[in-house]
């Protein structure tokens, strides 16, 4: 943690003096119902499949519905404005709804592996927090560099999105059926792959999503 808080001060203080800020030729008011109703929405039904888990059906069922009844009234709230915050419109067009798709995948996919693997790693396999947080560097280092290059790449966003979600699909396969003998090198090839996929679709996820 310490380490993160020292990377992120000095990211803060590059980012401030090294970015250039964008503003919109017209700019569009705030609105904070619609931020209000997105979050209840996302931390009440986050909160609710944790609590299916961790605590009592009762509890994690309240949460569950009161996140999905400040989901609808969002919908409803943003079919209804002139200057939506989530113009849902957007999802009738093919490539974005594309895109969405794509990153509800990523998440559900590769971000949830690695998110489990340090905690699989400490507690399963016996590895402190500094070799597993050094492992995962396979990962998300490499997926950081590739994004970083992925706009030299001479393909079309759609290729690289379908082709990232494959690789990504081939990272994850390698990295199954891990047992507690499984060292650095069983893991890594799936981490690198897994990375150069990541790096590669998290770019054409932002690009496709904003040029549609």
């Amino acid at each position: 943690y310490a380490l993160l808080a020292v990377a992120a001060a000095l990211l803060a203080v590059w980012a401030r003096k090294g970015l250039v800020e964008s503003t919109a030729e017209r700019p569009r008011a705030v609105d904070g119902w619609d931020m209000l109703l997105l979050g209840l929405a996302l931390a009440g039904l986050l909160a609710g499949l944790v609590e299916t888990r961790a605590g009592g059906p009762g509890r994690a069922l309240a949460l569950l519905v009161g996140g999905g009844v400040a989901a609808v009234a969002f919908v409803v709230v943003e079919l209804r404005r002139r200057s939506p915050m989530l113009d849902l419109r957007l999802l009738r067009r093919p490539d974005f709804a594309g895109a969405t798709v794509g990153a509800l995948a990523t998440g559900a996919g590769v971000i949830a592996t690695m998110s489990f693997l340090p905690t699989l790693l400490q507690r399963a396999f016996g590895h402190d927090a500094l070799y597993a947080a050094v492992l995962l560097l396979g990962w998300s280092a490499t997926s950081v560099v590739t994004a970083l290059l992925a706009r030299r790449i001479p393909v079309a966003a759609r290729v690289q999105l379908a082709a990232g979600l494959f690789g990504v699909a081939v990272g994850q396969v390698l990295l199954a059926g891990l047992d507690g003998s499984a060292g650095m090198l069983r893991l890594l090839p799936g981490l690198v792959v897994a990375g150069v996929a990541s790096g590669v679709l998290n770019a054409a996820l932002g690009r496709q999503a904003v040029a549609s």
